[in-house]
This record gives structure tokens, sequence and C-alpha cells, in this order.
């Protein structure tokens, strides 16, 4: 499920996620890290939200930054669902 979207403008996708904070190693700045699971349904349900769906399936976990806990960045997928399933079976 979204929870808002991100500095650019997209729906953030971190379902099930947690928030840590620390340094950013290149520059020492304290940033707050939000890694969540993103599915592949997390757009048709936001859509609708009322949507019921029999299975979901994982596409990956993704890694938001900020500096504040509102604006937020996606940094990038972390674990993907070809790296999980390399033999590209569906989730």
């Amino acid at each position: 499920m979204p929870y808002g979207f991100d500095v650019n403008g997209n729906p953030i996708n971190s379902q099930g996620g947690g928030i840590f904070r620390f340094k950013e190693p290149w520059t020492g700045i304290l940033k707050y890290y939000w890694y969540g699971a993103h599915y592949y349904e997390a757009d048709s349900f936001r859509m609708d939200p009322s949507a019921i769906y029999d299975k979901t399936r994982f596409k990956s976990v993704v890694c938001y930054s900020s500096t504040d806990l509102v604006n937020w960045k996606k940094e990038n997928d972390v674990f993907t669902d070809a790296v999980a399933f390399p033999d590209g079976r569906p989730t």
C-alpha cells in the first residue's frame, strides 16, 4: 500500500516496512532510511482500494531516504524478484 508520494511525485511503495536512522556513508549526514516491500498489484490497489486480490506478487524491497520524515527520495530497489527467483517463477 502506498503511503503518499516521494519528492518526484511517484507513489511510495513500502508495505510492511521499517524506518532506520544512520549516517549516509559518503557525506556523514544523518538520514532516515525507509525499507519496505513493493508488490506488483500496489498501483492497481492505489487506484481502487476496494479491489481484492487472491494473490499478490512480490516485486522488490525498496529504499527511500529523508532528512525530515516528510520528504522521501527513492534511492533504489535493494532486492528484487529477479534476485529472489532467478528461474523467473512467479511469487
